[in-house]
């Protein structure tokens, strides 16, 4: 499995995992985990935090363009808020996607 569908897999069994300090893996609720997910965790813990790292940046890259966006269209603080929920709520696939169009880079 790629860290991509090791996140899915956690994610729809109702595991939050994220990035803590240090870089440190934080998966809640840990003490319900078994001991293969462990496994599985501890196998590609570098590939997955490189993952999460990824997608922490390319989230923050989204907000940054978003508001590019908004001061083009001299938007207020309540319209720019909605833009940030609006991008938070995003799957991170989507986000990708619109970072590269408010870039204005086609997809292919």
């Amino acid at each position: 499995m790629n860290p991509a569908a090791i996140l899915d897999f956690l994610w729809a069994q109702g595991f939050a995992v994220d990035l803590g300090q240090d870089d440190r893996l934080l998966v809640s609720p840990a003490s319900t985990l078994h001991d293969s997910q462990r496994e599985i965790l501890r196998a590609n813990k570098s590939a997955i935090v490189a993952l999460l790292k990824e997608e922490r940046q390319v989230t923050a890259d989204l907000l940054a363009a978003a508001m590019r966006v908004c001061d083009r269209h001299d938007d207020g603080e309540e319209a720019r808020e909605e833009m940030r929920r609006d991008c938070l709520a995003l799957h991170i696939v989507l986000q990708r996607d619109l970072l590269e169009h408010f870039r204005g880079r086609p997809q292919p």
